[in-house]
């Protein structure tokens, strides 16, 4: 972990970054880094929907997926369209403050470090996160994944069925899906749906929102969690619980990590701020931010005024 107490030192890392770890449009031509910032640094990565209750999950808001998807569409059907795909309504409903399996992150670093510095009363830390597989060919089930209150309907649904009702769903095309990828599907599907699911779901949503082009949005999907499926006779036969897992800190996929002090937060934002990485440039389609912008920038202005004796 490096930690970080200047804007120039953290985008010097993030420079020695790229090149440590050879991301190059010329060696790698889809590859990223994608950051998340957090104000405290003993934050578990977490999807709302799967925060409270137990350490595995258990008793929070992922046993009411259903009810709060359904209860969104009923109450704002022009926001929350049935049209929308499952991706793209989990993305709207985490902008509007609903919990979901989303987690998010982005694709600008200076916007992770402001979401780090936000709150000065504890360590902040920014994540970096590689990604590679920025096209893979596995959309239709992170789909059916981001749908799961759909096809999880028992504590333990075997991979297998999950599949089997995936398939049914308008957004996955079958045949086209097995065609792209040459070959057609054999035996179960368990272990290709576990490999799916064994490193983290960086997905998109569709641009609706201001704030998400402006904060250059992504997505960690997370599935629930893989075990041994109890009511098989086959032993190695797996099913999702009634869970999501924590993300480690120590997965491959984490490049590096930034410790953010709260000493420096302060200043940290100031400088942010010289780069137009502001809460109303961020939230663009807040009001109570971008007026609370416009108020910041005339205060500043006015101190600036005073200092020069003007």
């Amino acid at each position: 972990m490096v930690t970080v107490t200047t804007i120039s030192q953290y985008i010097c890392e993030i420079e020695k970054l790229y090149v440590s770890t050879h991301i190059s449009a010329d060696l790698i031509p889809n590859a990223i880094l994608l950051y998340r910032g957090h104000s405290n640094s003993d934050y578990q990565l977490l999807p709302s929907i799967a925060r409270g209750g137990t350490p595995q999950g258990y008793d929070s808001f992922l046993s009411e997926e259903g009810n709060l998807i359904e209860a969104a569409r009923q109450g704002l059907p022009s926001l929350f369209s049935a049209n929308l795909s499952p991706i793209d309504l989990l993305a709207t409903m985490q902008h509007y403050g609903i919990p979901t399996r989303l987690l998010d992150i982005t694709e600008n670093p200076l916007a992770a470090l402001f979401f780090a510095c936000e709150d000065n009363g504890a360590d902040g830390e920014v994540l970096v996160f590689k990604e590679h597989d920025i096209d893979r060919a596995d959309r239709p089930i992170c789909q059916a994944i981001a749908d799961s209150y759909r096809l999880l309907i028992e504590p333990q649904t075997r991979l297998e069925d999950f599949y089997n009702q995936a398939i049914q769903m308008p957004y996955f095309d079958y045949q086209r899906y097995w065609l792209n990828k040459k070959c057609l599907p054999t035996g179960n599907h368990s272990s290709w749906i576990q490999e799916c699911c064994s490193q983290p779901i960086f997905v998109h949503g569709a641009s609706a929102l201001l704030r998400q082009n402006a904060q250059s949005g992504r997505y960690i999907l997370f599935p629930n969690k893989i075990a041994p499926y109890c009511l098989g006779k086959n032993e190695n036969e797996l099913a999702f619980e009634a869970a999501i897992e924590p993300l480690s800190k120590d997965s491959e996929s984490i490049a590096k990590r930034f410790k953010v002090p709260s000493k420096a937060k302060k200043d940290l934002l100031a400088s942010l701020c010289h780069f137009g990485i502001t809460r109303s440039t961020l939230f663009p389609d807040s009001i109570d931010c971008v007026c609370g912008g416009i108020k910041d920038r005339v205060t500043a202005d006015s101190n600036a005024r005073k200092r020069m004796g003007g």
